[in-house]
């Protein structure tokens, strides 16, 4: 009897694989399609294909055109939880700076991170863009030199320090 099944299963699991429903063969366009299969890597598949540039991550805190002090406070969303995520901070000088700080994503895709703007007394009353970006490579903090080529960057905002 528990043959039976498995192969039925495996039997249905190979003519959905065919048609293009559910696994790994899937397109863009089924890729909200549920998949039926169980393995490890199909169930992260759907969080790194949720990532587009039609949907990605929205910072929600602080607000564009808001404050910040030395070192605040991202919050957000992402559909991209099965990626890595980095905050990158721009100051008015252009350069883009990957942060050091600590990043965590819950389940449901809300997000908390950290991020510095300026050193010191040096950045006060300065402009700085504040983005997520979302990667399958690693990063080091600091100054990011090239983008990666998969790189999907949220909408950025503008923050002010104040102190």
């Amino acid at each position: 009897m528990l043959q039976t099944k498995t192969m039925l299963i495996l039997s249905f699991s190979i003519v959905l694989s065919l048609v293009g429903w559910g696994g790994a063969k899937s397109n863009q366009a089924n890729a909200q399609t549920p998949s039926l299969s169980t393995s490890k890597s199909s169930a992260q598949s759907p969080s790194a294909t949720a990532c587009t540039d039609a949907k990605k991550p929205v910072i929600t805190k602080p607000l564009d055109g808001g404050t910040v002090v030395l070192t605040d406070i991202i919050r957000g969303t992402t559909p991209c939880t099965g990626m890595k995520h980095y905050v990158v901070v721009t100051p008015p000088n252009g350069v883009n700076w990957v942060q050091a700080k600590s990043f965590n994503i819950s389940a449901n895709g809300a997000f908390i991170a950290e991020a510095q703007f300026g050193e010191g007394s040096n950045g006060i009353k300065e402009k700085y863009l504040v983005r997520i970006l979302v990667t399958k490579a690693t990063l080091m903090p600091g100054q990011l030199n090239q983008m990666p080529s998969d790189a999907i960057l949220s909408g950025a905002i503008s923050v002010t320090r104040e102190q």
